[in-house]
């Protein structure tokens, strides 16, 4: 069993490499043709350039030619994707699926959180998710979890067809009445990927923690803006009412929901009775 999180681990870690080259060139050239290059000099990065991970430990974060800084993005999304390739792996294995069953539905998610963790990415760095992305969220978020109801015997209802559509309706709404000032559409698109992909529950409580984390991440930042911001950002750069993304705050929200708080508001307990 051991094993098995061990490869896990291992995929996770070439997944995000994979989901870094993506957000690197999403829009501006293609992932199958053309070798990777430096950002600063354009030296093209030969293997012992691109180990997950490692090659970012052994050069130091900074490039063997050009000895220029590399983004920490890099080996934090080879590490992040890791952990929630784990996280999937125990919400698979409880389940005492057959071992195909199994795979398929751990593919399945882990494709879902691919397109998540690069979308939220993307929107972090350029302000706006890709509509490639967030369709690849929604399809594969969507059969997944009708996957999963199917094979353990839940049984999908009209209700769960229609999860995300009941999650996205609120988020409609506010693009509406704000002239899409106060959230884009792409948020909207990406919530009915939550919906779909955790169910009318668990996604109001994704929705619920993004939104906390988005206010408390925020605040903090406004806090250190004042006081000298950590990173090297300059305090104009950072006020109240500055552009914020909301995709990575939500992609959190589903990440928490998905693993340790599936039900935060209490709601199970209505749709019950």
């Amino acid at each position: 069993m051991d094993y098995i999180y061990i490869y896990t681990v291992i995929l996770g870690v070439i997944v995000g490499s994979f989901i870094t080259a993506l957000v690197s060139r999403y829009g501006v050239r293609s992932m199958l043709f053309g070798r990777s290059t430096c950002g600063a000099c354009g030296a093209k990065l030969g293997v012992l350039d691109l180990i997950p991970v490692l090659s970012y430990m052994a050069m130091r974060g900074r490039c063997r030619h050009c000895k220029s800084r590399i983004s920490i993005m890099y080996i934090f999304a080879e590490i992040f994707t890791a952990f929630v390739f784990v996280l999937t792996l125990k919400h698979v294995l409880p389940l005492g699926l057959p071992q195909g069953e199994a795979l398929t539905l751990f593919t399945l998610y882990g494709l879902a959180f691919t397109c998540l963790i690069a979308l939220s990415l993307y929107d972090f760095i350029h302000f706006i998710i890709p509509d490639g992305l967030v369709s690849g969220f929604i399809i594969f978020g969507y059969i997944a979890r009708l996957y999963e109801l199917d094979i353990t015997g839940q049984g999908i209802a009209l209700f769960d067809v229609y999860s995300g559509f009941l999650i996205a309706v609120p988020f409609l709404l506010i693009w509406i009445f704000s002239s899409g000032r106060w959230l884009g559409f792409g948020d909207v698109k990406l919530s009915l990927g939550i919906g779909g992909m955790l169910g009318i529950v668990s996604g109001i409580s994704a929705v619920v923690l993004g939104v906390w984390i988005g206010a408390i991440l925020s605040l903090l930042f406004l806090v250190f803006a004042r006081g000298g911001f950590p990173f090297g950002i300059r305090k104009k750069h950072l006020t109240i009412k500055s552009e914020v993304p909301f995709g990575p705050f939500l992609a959190l929200g589903v990440l928490l929901a998905f693993s340790l708080f599936p039900d935060i508001m209490g709601l199970s307990v209505y749709l019950q009775s």
